[in-house]
């Protein structure tokens, strides 16, 4: 009997121990080389031990899991970088010495490398 589950577009097979590709890798154009998800195969009763991805650490939980505990809600986050105006520097105050001590040299910089939007999003499993 096969257990095959579809995520974002990818089927997985949980019936059997395998790496393959990762469905957050894949979507977000990574995982060339379709191994980064570990599929854990099934326990000695049948129930899927899930599978873990260990460049993203995407999961899917074990059937026993999910029996113990519930359906779980998959959280996506995704990260855009913004450039701060000069306005924006002038509206900030200083807070910390002009040499800080991640060498990076000045506040304006460490503003620009340190704004960044979360935007989350819910999808259910």
């Amino acid at each position: 009997m096969e257990l095959v589950i579809n995520r974002r577009g990818i089927d997985v097979n949980l019936s059997y121990e395998h790496k393959q590709q990762c469905p957050r890798c894949v979507s977000e154009g990574r995982d060339r080389s379709g191994n980064n998800l570990h599929v854990y195969g099934l326990d000695a009763r049948g129930k899927h031990k899930g599978a873990k991805c260990f460049a993203c650490d995407y999961t899917i939980p074990s059937e026993e899991w999910l029996e113990e505990n519930g359906h779980v809600q998959e959280e996506e986050i995704s990260w855009t970088m913004i450039q701060f105006t000069e306005d924006d520097h002038k509206r900030l105050k200083p807070t910390q010495p002009t040499i800080l001590r991640t060498g990076v040299e000045s506040q304006k910089q460490h503003r620009s490398i340190l704004a960044c939007c979360m935007n989350t999003t819910k999808k259910v499993l």
